[in-house]
This record gives C-alpha cells, structure tokens and sequence, in this order.
C-alpha cells in the first residue's frame, strides 16, 4: 500500500515537505502551469479537478521530472502539442475505455447521429464557465 502507514492502516494522504531543491523547484513550475495553453496545462488542469491542488502540482511536478530527465539523458527535445491536442487524446481514450466497458458488460455504442452535437459533448459546459475559471 503506497504512503505512510501502520500496518494496512493509511495514516496521511498528504504530500510529504521535503528538503530536495529539485522537486520544489519542479513542483514551482508545475503551479506556473495552471492558466498556460500547453499539454502540460490541460493536464494539470484535468488532475486538479481529479485529485485535488496538492496531488495534482505533485503529479506534474512527476511528468515534467520524466521530461527533465529524458532530455538530459537521450537528448530527446520536448514539441508540446497544446492543450487542445491534449483533450482531443483524452476524449479518444475516454470514448475507447467506454466502448470496451459496455462491450465487457454485453452492450454495445453507437454514435449518434448529430455529429456536431458529438464533437462539442467532450468540451460540454466549458463556454459558460466563469471568466476566473477559464484559462488564459
């Protein structure tokens, strides 16, 4: 069982403080990302919404660390795709993970047949958000 615990007994979901300049450094990137337009932007944002703040700038502060290390270890250069792109994968693995679900339970998905009407479902609600909540 991951975390600090007493047997089978979870003591602290929390994040833990910790002396490592890297990893504060990392998670103070990854608070910078919250309004940005970025891939890494859209996911902060979906594991906010998930995890709650804390969870969510550590599990960044996780996927930037990969990127970091990667680059200096393969040379590999970071293209972000942006946060468009970024929703546009999440919605595909949604539609995939509920097509197999329904198939496991012996039903099956059909697309409707307003097409329009399906490609704005994944972004549902998000124009009439509160001009605080939208991203910049």
């Amino acid at each position: 069982m991951p975390g600090a615990g007493s047997g089978s007994k979870l003591l602290s979901g929390r994040t833990k403080p910790c002396a490592n300049r890297a990893a504060t450094a990392l998670r103070l990137a990854a608070c910078g990302l919250y309004r940005s337009q970025t891939a890494l932007g859209a996911y902060l944002r979906r594991m906010k919404a998930r995890l709650g703040a804390p969870k969510a700038i550590s599990a960044t502060a996780h996927k930037l660390a990969r990127m970091v290390y990667f680059t200096l270890k393969y040379g590999w250069a970071y293209v972000d795709k942006g946060a468009q792109w970024y929703e546009q994968q999440f919605c595909q693995r949604l539609l995939k993970s509920l097509q197999s679900r329904a198939l496991q339970l012996g039903y099956t998905l059909t697309p409707i047949a307003n097409a329009e009407y399906a490609a704005t479902q994944c972004n549902a609600g998000r124009e009439n958000w509160p001009a605080s909540r939208h991203p910049t």
